[in-house]
């Protein structure tokens, strides 16, 4: 695949660091060996700083849009794996990785905010609907008839 963009071999690897990692931090300290000796905030500053520049950013899609390509990773795809796992763990009488499954396919439509659990004031935003789950085993359906 051929670069669209121009970048320095540096802004070129923290690129590709980024979309191995997911984490800019550790993709800049790949990129620049000596900041693993820097304080952690120092690393974050100038890894957000990389990542704003709009060619790597630009760069990062292109890679990650490779990868999916190559892999033939969907929305699609991974809704069906999430929809398997949670079968799976009901049937199992496992509601814990139900729940997880359940979470992570509700955050890839943009349907929960994961940054929700980390707010301070712990209060859920106002919505005008609500979401009820309720997990019924195979076996619980069968009892109830």
């Amino acid at each position: 695949m051929e670069t669209i963009t121009q970048l320095s071999p540096k802004q070129e690897q923290f690129a590709m660091e980024f979309v191995v990692t997911g984490n800019a931090s550790e993709a800049y300290r790949r990129t620049y060996p000596r900041a693993r000796n820097w304080k952690e905030g120092s690393v974050h500053v100038n890894a957000s700083k990389l990542l704003s520049n709009a060619n790597v950013q630009l760069r990062v899609e292109e890679l990650k849009e490779a990868a999916r390509s190559r892999h033939e990773v969907t929305i699609d795809s991974v809704v069906a794996e999430y929809d398997a796992i949670i079968k799976m763990a009901l049937e199992m009488k496992q509601p814990s990785p139900a729940i997880t499954a359940i979470t992570k396919k509700a955050e890839l439509y943009g349907l929960f905010d994961k940054h929700l659990r980390r707010r301070k004031d712990r209060e859920m935003p106002k919505c005008s609907e609500r979401i009820i789950v309720n997990f019924v085993s195979p076996e619980d359906k069968l009892e109830k008839k």
